[in-house]
């Protein structure tokens, strides 16, 4: 590598070469370096790693090029009410991680037993991806075990559970309904 342009500020230091190659050193050690090549990068602050406001996806599996986070807002569809809907997600790459308190005012016509709404359709190479529940109250159905799937392609969520000394949870459970409150965590992949 041949400098033709280096700086030194507070022990680091920026060097940068005739093939458009930047590497910022500290005591010797190169802890970055940005290409000529790459469009938009992450960038390293004093306050973290920042990422583009649009995603430059890398053809590289060990290239984290994305990272978001937001929220969403759970619901049963139809003419339900809710006295809270709130979700927030983590998106890594692929990876979404997503949090969700729903307290079901009336029913009405909504659905009673699929969650809509997730901000990212499932992906990846499995037909159903789960989350767990850690609380629920005054359900339609007394329960012992709430599960979560997501199939996919969905961006809803459906729920299947066990009302008894059950082997096997049963699908598409009556468990919503007036007053029914459901606070779950889900983790599932995207295309």
């Amino acid at each position: 590598m041949v400098t033709i342009n280096a700086s030194t500020t507070a022990g680091l230091v920026m060097t940068s070469d005739l093939s458009g190659t930047l590497s910022l050193q500290s005591n010797g050690t190169t802890v970055l370096t940005a290409s000529s090549t790459t469009v938009t990068a992450p960038s390293v602050t004093t306050n973290g790693v920042s990422f583009p406001a649009t995603q430059v996806p890398s053809a590289d599996a060990n290239t984290l090029d994305d990272y978001e986070e937001g929220t969403w807002t759970p619901s049963v569809g139809g003419t339900a009410t809710y006295s809270s809907a709130t979700g927030q997600y983590v998106k890594i790459g692929r990876l979404v991680i997503a949090t969700f308190d729903l307290t079901i005012n009336v029913i009405g016509t909504g659905s009673t037993n699929i969650i809509s709404g997730l901000p990212f359709a499932a992906g990846g190479n499995s037909q159903g991806q789960s989350g767990s529940v850690g609380y629920f109250a005054s359900l339609a159905t007394a329960v012992n075990y709430i599960a979560m799937r997501i199939d996919l392609g969905a961006t809803s969520i459906g729920t299947a559970a066990t009302t008894g000394s059950q082997t096997t949870s049963t699908n598409a459970v009556a468990i919503f309904g007036n007053s029914a409150r459901l606070i779950g965590t889900l983790s599932y992949q995207i295309s």
